[in-house]
């Protein structure tokens, strides 16, 4: 009864996002075919953000090869493309008639699975390496999504960003990372800055990129504790933060207390497991259900980092137990996923990749 009472509420809307609109997203959107339907646009859109990771992943698996030219010119139209799918799903689902809620879960989980991509993507570029620098990166990238997500639960209105700045200039921003990679060469991001900051370019992107998401999350969580505490009481938003404290700080700890011990198995798993922690979290803003509900990968993942510490996890068997959990997050992460975009779209008698209703019985 909550998804069919559902309306999805944005929040503001950014200068740029005018501009694109009216010259760019609109135009586009009224092209796109009657029958297309507006989850294959999403979709589409995904899996070019996807294939841009892996591009970048296959030449640099450990985030410290150079990239090539090819590449990052192939990761700018990919991205472009995501970025504009991300804008036409809305537009052409207004259009034609087809917006539901199957499509705002579509919508913000791929976005969930592209803005994991799209991190490690610039991981890549940036030369970052597989350690702690790139898993805070992931953490930070993580924290305000989620954090918009977790908002939305409490004030029912979904932040894109702030008045200036949001989700569209961070990913024309992502674009820029690897159109300058593609323009001033594969050691473009290691030019040492002049005094005062005396780093290389490289290392200052993610502390940009840090300072923008602490503003953000900060603003979330400003925001849904006051209306919490309007409400008289603010202990169960604060309980739903607990499942993203304990996976941000895994994520940020392992690397730190365990440098090159399983690092890409980890990456697989904490990703997955983010994946499905805001899902779920989108469908219980829309659905006013509780959260989390049980599960088993996330409670896991301590007990894994203890065995870690303890050295538990080492040598042939280690590894086995350690590529088996991964596994399994990844599978409980698609279950998850599979029933609830099942059970939606039962439920409303849509398609999910289909224009029109579903024939019953």
């Amino acid at each position: 009864r909550a998804l069919e009472l559902h309306k999805y509420c944005a929040g503001a809307y950014t200068p740029l996002d005018h501009v694109l609109y009216r010259f760019w997203w609109k135009p586009l959107a009224q092209k796109l075919p009657l029958w297309l339907a507006p989850n294959a646009v999403t979709l589409a859109g995904a899996c070019a953000a996807v294939a841009s990771a892996i591009l970048i992943l296959c030449s640099s698996p450990s985030f410290d090869d150079k990239v090539p030219v090819s590449v990052e010119l192939a990761a700018v139209v990919l991205l472009l493309f995501y970025q504009t799918c991300d804008a036409l799903d809305g537009l052409q689902a207004r259009r034609i008639g087809a917006s539901s809620p199957l499509g705002e879960l579509l919508d913000h989980g791929c976005d969930s699975v592209c803005l994991t991509a799209i991190t490690l993507g610039y991981c890549g570029t940036l030369q970052l390496g597989l350690g702690v620098l790139a898993f805070s990166t992931l953490a930070v990238s993580w924290m305000p999504w989620w954090l918009a997500q977790w908002e939305a639960r409490e004030t029912n209105v979904v932040r894109t960003g702030g008045s200036l700045f949001g989700i569209t200039e961070i990913e024309l921003v992502t674009v820029l990372i690897h159109l300058l990679a593609a323009i001033g060469g594969q050691d473009f991001y290691h030019t040492r800055l002049p005094w005062p900051l005396a780093i290389e370019l490289r290392h200052l992107c993610p502390f940009i990129q840090a300072f923008v998401g602490f503003i953000l999350s900060g603003m979330s969580l400003y925001s849904a504790f006051g209306t919490a505490l309007e409400r008289g009481s603010a202990t169960r938003p604060l309980c739903r933060l607990l499942p993203l404290v304990l996976l941000l700080s895994i994520t940020v700890l392992w690397p730190v207390t365990l440098p090159g011990m399983y690092l890409s198995l980890l990456c697989a798993s904490t990703a997955s497991m983010f994946t499905r922690q805001a899902i779920e979290m989108v469908l219980c803003h829309m659905a006013h259900l509780e959260y989390p509900s049980p599960q088993l990968a996330l409670p896991l993942m301590p007990v894994m980092y203890a065995f870690a510490l303890l050295g538990i996890l080492s040598g042939t068997l280690g590894k086995t137990v350690m590529i088996a959990y991964t596994c399994y997050c990844i599978y409980e992460t698609c279950a998850y996923i599979h029933a609830v975009v099942e059970e939606i779209a039962v439920h409303f008698k849509v398609h999910v990749l289909k224009v029109g209703r579903r024939q019953t019985d």
